[in-house]
C-alpha cells in the first residue's frame, strides 16, 4: 500500500492516506504496539520527506515531532529497561529512525510542500486510523464480545505478558558497534575533512556490509526454514541479524533509490519508517514475532543490494568498481543458490488440508496427527474446546468451534486471575460437551495453582492419546450452579 504510486494522483491522495491510516488502526486491534509503531513510522515519513522548514516555528515543530518519534521506542520499553540488554533494541530503532530522518531531510531531492498540506495529510491519516478502529470495535461488540473481554484481549493480556514472559531480543553484539559508527558518520558531516573522506569511501563499505547482511540473512532463513519450531519464543531465521544490523541499513535504500523509482519520496520514506520500527512489534515476547517484523527489513535490503548490483555491473567504465562488480555477481549467484533447499523441504512436506490451513505444509507425521485429533474432536460431538495449558486457536479454527470464553489468552494459567477463571468457568457451563486438549508440558516456571485447570482434568475422561496431546471428553448435562 505504501509503495503504490496512486498517492501521486491528486484525486487519490485523500483516499490513499485514509486507507493507510485505516490499516494502522486495524493493526492496532491485532496488537497495540504493532499499530502504534506503524502509524508513527508512516507519520514520520510524511513529515520528514515533505514538511517545509523555512520558518522558525516550522523548524521548532519539526524538532519537537522528531524528538517525540525518537523517544517512542524508549517509552515502549520503559517498564523493562532494568532488565539485561533491554536497552539495545530501542537504541537500534532510535538510531535507525534518525538515519532515515537524516537521509530525508539533509540529502536527496527533497522538495518541501506547504505545511498546511502536510497537516491535512496527517489529519487524513489519523482520521482513517480512528474510523477503522471505531468501526471494528462497534462491530465486535455487536457480535457479542464484552467490553471486559475486549479490554482483556487488547490491553490487560499484554500487560500480563510483560510481567510473566518478557525477555530481551537477542541481537548481535555488532549492532551497537554499528550504531556508534552510523552516528559518528552523521556527526562527521559537520567536520569538512572527515566528511570528504566518508563521501569518497563510505559507498564501497556500505555496499560490502549490505552484501554481507543480505547473504547472511538468506542463508540463515534457508537453513532454518525446514527445522522444527519448538517454541514460539525461540529465535527464528535471520531475525537477530535483520533486527540489528539490518535495520541500521534501511536508510541506504532511500539513498540508492533516489533516481530508481517513480514512487514518491513520501511513500518510500513512510515505508522505511514503518520498516525500522516493525521489529519492536515483537515486544514483549520476541521470537517468531520478530522474524515476521523483520520481513520488511529483508525486502529493503534486497532492493538495495539489487539496485547496487545493477549499477556496478552495468557501469563498465568505472574501473574502481571492477573487483566489486565481479564479487557482487558471484555473491548474487550464491544467494539464490541458498534458496534451493527451501524447494526441497517444501516438496518433502504434505498439505495439512484442514479448515483455514489447507496449504500449510507439515511433515507426514504431524499432518496425520493433527488430522486424527480434529477428526476425534468432531466425532465426539464437541461443542467447544478447552486447553489444559496453552490455548491453541488453530485447533478452534480447524474444528470450526467457538472458544469457551472471550477471555482466552495463550498461557492462560499464568495470565488469568482467580476471578477471571471463575468467569471462564461460568461461560464453559453453556456447553454440554467439551473436548479438553491436555498437552504434555513441563513449565520452566510453575504458575499459580489453577482451580479451572484442575476442574477441566477432574471432570473429563480420556478418549485419545496422541503424544504430545491427550484428548479428554467433559460432559456437563446440567448447566447451573457451580463453584471451585
Amino acid at each position: 500500500l505504501l509503495t503504490h504510486p496512486v498517492s501521486d494522483r491528486p484525486r487519490g491522495k485523500v483516499l490513499y492516506w485514509f486507507a493507510a491510516g485505516a490499516l494502522c488502526g486495524e493493526l492496532a486491534l491485532i496488537k497495540p504496539n504493532i499499530g502504534g509503531l506503524a502509524f508513527g513510522g508512516v507519520l514520520a515519513g510524511i513529515v520528514w520527506s515533505q514538511a517545509s522548514r523555512e520558518s522558525r516555528i516550522a523548524r521548532w515543530l519539526e524538532f519537537l515531532f522528531t524528538a517525540m518519534i525518537l523517544t517512542g521506542p524508549w517509552l515502549l520499553y520503559s517498564s523493562v529497561l532494568a532488565a539485561p540488554i533491554s536497552w539495545l533494541a530501542p537504541t537500534v530503532a532510535t538510531v535507525s529512525l534518525f538515519l532515515v530522518r537524516n537521509q530525508c531531510r539533509n540529502h536527496g531531492s527533497h522538495k518541501p510542500v506547504a505545511n498546511s498540506k502536510v497537516l491535512f495529510t496527517c489529519l487524513d491519516l489519523g482520521a482513517g486510523c480512528v474510523m477503522a478502529m471505531a468501526t471494528t470495535v462497534v462491530f465486535v461488540l455487536w457480535q457479542g464480545v464484552s467490553v471486559d473481554g475486549l479490554r482483556q484481549g487488547l490491553l490487560s493480556q499484554h500487560a500480563d505478558l510483560i510481567k510473566q514472559f518478557y525477555h530481551a531480543a537477542l541481537l548481535p553484539a555488532v549492532a551497537w558497534v554499528m550504531c556508534a559508527m552510523m552516528m559518528f558518520a552523521c556527526i562527521s558531516e559537520k567536520i569538512p575533512s572527515i566528511h570528504r573522506w566518508t563521501q569518497t569511501h563510505s559507498g564501497k563499505w556500505l555496499d560490502l556490509v549490505t552484501t554481507i547482511a543480505v547473504i547472511g540473512s538468506l542463508i540463515a532463513i534457508a537453513s532454518d526454514a525446514g527445522s522444527q519450531l519448538v517454541h514460539g519464543l525461540a529465535p527464528h531465521g535471520a531475525a537477530g541479524l535483520l533486527a540489528g544490523p539490518g535495520s541500521l541499513l534501511v536508510w541506504r535504500f532511500l539513498q540508492v533509490s533516489e533516481n530508481e523509482s517513480s514512487v514518491s519520496r513520501a511513500n518510500l520514506s513512510a515505508f522505511a519508517g514503518v520498516v525500522v520500527l516493525a521489529p519492536l512489534a515483537a515486544f514483549p515476547t520476541p521470537g517468531t514475532q520478530i522474524a515476521v517484523g523483520t520481513l520488511g527489513v529483508l525486502i529493503l535490503l534486497l532492493c538495495t543490494f539489487l539496485i547496487r548490483c545493477r549499477h556496478i555491473v552495468f557501469h563498465r567504465n568505472s574501473g574502481s568498481y571492477r573487483l566489486q562488480r565481479y564479487a557482487l555477481t558471484v555473491v548474487a549467484a550464491i544467494s539464490f543458490a541458498a534458496l534451493i533447499p527451501l524447494a526441497n523441504r517444501w516438496s518433502e512436506r504434505e498439505p495439512l488440508g484442514l479448515n483455514g490451513a489447507k496449504r500449510l505444509r507439515l511433515s507426514s507425521e504431524e499432518t496425520q496427527r493433527y488430522r486424527a485429533l480434529i477428526r476425534s474432536i468432531q466425532e465426539n460431538g464437541a461443542e467447544s474446546i478447552a486447553f489444559s495449558w496453552h490455548t491453541r486457536n488453530s485447533f478452534l479454527g480447524w474444528a470450526g468451534l467457538p472458544p469457551l470464553s472471550t477471555q482466552s489468552p495463550t498461557f492462560w494459567p499464568y495470565l488469568l486471575s482467580h476471578s477471571k477463571q471463575e468467569r471462564v468457568l461460568g461461560d464453559a457451563l453453556r456447553f454440554r460437551r467439551i473436548v479438553v486438549v491436555d498437552e504434555d508440558y513441563e513449565p520452566v516456571i510453575q504458575p499459580p495453582p489453577s482451580h479451572l485447570q484442575r476442574w477441566l482434568i477432574e471432570q473429563s475422561v480420556p478418549i485419545v492419546d496422541s503424544k504430545p496431546f491427550k484428548l479428554r471428553l467433559l460432559v456437563h448435562p446440567n448447566a447451573g450452579t457451580h463453584g471451585f
